[in-house]
């Protein structure tokens, strides 16, 4: 009977020990979890970023340890310091780091470039061409209106829109081309000049979008320029 209750009380101790040790391990792993944290964030340059953490118990702090020329923190709030806000400052790739207690995580962040203004040729008129514009502004002032077509070199649906003669265009629509940038309407594909929304319309024309493409081939006729994911431009 003795040896029973031995062995019992042993069985007890070997329990309790184990419960010790294994349990806080098993806490820690769970707890110690980044699913509910940001791997990486993405900002413009010149635009503000709030960044937050989730499920957290203590004091954050928050550290910029890559690219400090590239983004700047701005503010921070919440209860545990887990909120902060962070500002572009230059084009690239930076690094924060965010310590809560024990556990670190490491959040990349990459500040997109601002949307570069593509350069723009004016050219003078032609005889043939004012002529031209003579004539169909002729013919067009018995409507008193104008047809006006945008073609945006088949990467968006052509428009045809009515302007009245005489007067200024008004509002244009803004092409929405995935991986391009709009750089505004002229007179030719290649070449030409900048119609403005200011601009007195004379009569029939048709206008074509200047796009600038985001990475890919160079437009070498149209002198369209290639941008990075940085920034650069060839």
């Amino acid at each position: 009977m003795y040896r029973k209750q031995i062995v019992c009380w042993s069985f007890a101790v070997i329990l309790a020990i184990t419960s010790t040790f294994v349990m806080p391990i098993q806490q820690y792993a769970k707890s110690t979890g980044s699913n509910t944290w940001k791997k990486s964030v993405t900002v413009m340059q010149g635009k503000k970023k709030t960044v937050k953490l989730k499920k957290v118990k203590k004091k954050v702090k928050w550290k910029v340890i890559k690219g400090k020329n590239k983004i700047k923190i701005c503010k921070k709030s919440g209860k545990y310091k887990n909120k902060i806000v962070i500002r572009g400052k230059k084009a690239g790739k930076a690094m924060i780091q965010a310590k809560e207690g024990k556990r670190t995580h490491k959040i990349k962040v990459i500040v997109k470039p601002k949307q570069p203004i593509a350069p723009t040729t004016k050219q003078i008129p032609t005889i043939e061409t004012q002529t031209k514009v003579q004539e169909t502004t002729s013919e067009a002032a018995i409507e008193k209106y104008a047809t006006v077509t945008f073609d945006c070199g088949g990467l968006a649906e052509t428009e045809t829109r009515k302007f009245k003669i005489g007067e200024p265009y008004g509002e244009f629509s803004e092409p929405q081309v995935d991986s391009y940038v709009f750089n505004g309407w002229h007179t030719e594909y290649y070449g030409g000049h900048l119609v403005k929304e200011t601009d007195i319309c004379t009569g029939d024309v048709t206008l074509y979008a200047w796009l600038t493409h985001l990475g890919g081939a160079v437009d070498e006729e149209q002198k369209t320029y290639w941008i990075d994911e940085l920034g650069n431009i060839y």
